[in-house]
């Protein structure tokens, strides 16, 4: 790409410092893109590798490599590496606080929901893992909801059940 910008020509491997399509660039967005669509493929022709990967790289653990999602300019949800690289999904009602609706921690690998998990029928992890055929569901103890009927948390390997705990 050649580009004509400040009385000169700048060709390829030049450095741009802003770029704006359909839009202004500036000092804080400086690729700004303002389309309707927008595709990044795999490269074929380089001859490439057929992968797609966008990447986002932070200076550190103290600072966020994140996608966020707006409404008319004013976020609602964010999803991205926050601290030490744990990976976060925040949200917010207003724009301004945002709360952190799930974290998934890189070195235990567990995943926190601020509100809890809720899942319809059983949550099965899949075959081939260190946790083939199991399955974890919420139960009320006749099977179904129903006044004074106690919840339970039932985990089959399987088919058969190894933990029935009954939740208060």
């Amino acid at each position: 790409m050649i580009i004509f910008a400040a009385g000169q020509w700048t060709g390829p491997n030049m450095s741009i410092p802003e770029v704006g399509v359909n839009t202004q660039a500036d000092s804080t967005n400086r690729l700004a893109v303002k389309l309707d669509t927008v595709l990044f493929s795999h490269g074929n022709v380089t001859p490439g590798t057929g992968d797609m990967r966008v990447v986002i790289n932070r200076n550190d653990t103290t600072r966020s490599g994140a996608f966020m999602w707006q409404t008319n300019y004013q976020a609602q949800a964010e999803w991205g590496l926050e601290g030490p690289d744990d990976l976060t999904l925040k949200v917010t009602d207003d724009g301004a606080s945002s709360q952190s609706a799930m974290r998934v921690f890189c070195v235990t690998v567990a995943v926190h929901c601020a509100a809890g998990l809720t899942a319809q029928g059983a949550l099965v992890c899949p075959s081939g893992s260190d946790y083939s055929n199991l399955s974890m569901g919420f139960s009320h103890g006749s099977g179904s909801p129903g006044a004074g009927e106690p919840r339970q948390l039932r985990i089959r390997r399987n088919g058969v059940e190894s933990l029935a705990h009954r939740l208060e």
